[in-house]
């Protein structure tokens, strides 16, 4: 099962309706703000660059991911 982040609306709509299946979907999903679910792999390309590194949220998403991964040994 592959599921695709974007914050990007017409980006998930438009992948959604050219891949999208029962076992492929995409969800508009904010790195920063929102926890990630309990996966066994998180592919983050072409993204943090596009974050302030100067805003205070920066660092969430490092984080994020971070936690995921904790998350994940412990379940």
């Amino acid at each position: 099962i592959y599921e695709g982040w974007d914050s990007d609306v017409d980006m998930i709509s438009l992948n959604q309706s050219n891949y999208g299946n029962d076992n492929i979907s995409f969800k508009t999903y904010d790195i920063v703000l929102s926890d990630y679910p309990k996966v066994d792999l998180i592919i983050c390309r072409d993204v943090l660059f596009h974050l302030p590194i100067n805003n205070l949220n920066f660092w969430s998403a490092p984080r994020n991911l971070d936690q995921s991964r904790q998350n994940r040994k412990a379940a």
